[in-house]
């Protein structure tokens, strides 16, 4: 599943596994992606990829960001808006 900006995922049960992707940018050498709920940050990673998966155990709202870095770049770009979504349960 691919959360667009306040999207709702409804699912059979749980653990339910999303997929976030975004658009590349250039010369990137990795993305830092960020997970929240009730704007408090839970989890946070690098990857090397323009996606990522990840397995939440709750229901709930949720929202998600990502940035892009580089050794050859003084600063890492800005976080991109946050993206709400919702995990419920049928």
């Amino acid at each position: 599943t691919k959360p667009r900006s306040t999207s709702v995922s409804v699912r059979d049960s749980l653990p339910a596994s999303i997929q976030f992707q975004w658009s590349t940018t250039s010369d990137e050498e990795y993305y830092e992606i960020e997970l929240q709920q009730d704007t408090i940050t839970f989890y946070n990673d690098i990857t090397t990829n323009n996606h990522y998966d990840y397995i939440f155990a709750d229901t709930g709202s949720y929202s998600w960001r990502v940035r892009a870095a580089s050794s050859h770049w003084q600063l890492k770009t800005n976080w991109s808006e946050n993206r709400p979504f919702q995990i419920n349960l049928r």
